[in-house]
C-alpha cells in the first residue's frame, strides 16, 4: 500500500457520550485476503447512539499513523414489539 509494510491495526473507539470516558484500544487482526479487522464488543461500554472509530497503523519502521476516523451507531434496544 502506499504507506508500505504494515505491522499492525489499532481501532480507538468511544461513545460519543460523556466524551472519551470508556475509550478503549481494540486490536486489528490480520486476514488471508490482508484486510484487517477487530471485533468490538458493545457490552464493554456503557451507552447507546454514536460511537467514534479512530484507525492507527503501525508501520515497519515502528511509526505510528492514523488514517481513518469513523462513526457507528447503536440503537437502544426498545424492548418492544409491533404488530402491524
Amino acid at each position: 500500500g502506499m504507506y508500505g509494510h504494515v505491522t499492525g491495526v489499532q481501532f480507538a473507539v468511544w461513545s460519543e457520550e460523556s466524551g472519551q470516558d470508556d475509550l478503549k484500544w481494540i486490536g486489528g487482526s490480520q486476514l488471508s485476503n490482508g484486510k484487517w479487522k477487530a471485533n468490538i464488543n458493545i457490552r464493554d461500554y456503557k451507552s447507546y447512539g454514536t460511537y467514534n472509530v479512530h484507525v492507527y497503523i503501525t508501520l515497519a519502521s515502528g511509526s505510528q499513523r492514523g488514517i481513518l476516523t469513523d462513526t457507528f451507531e447503536i440503537q437502544k434496544p426498545t424492548g418492544q414489539i409491533h404488530i402491524e
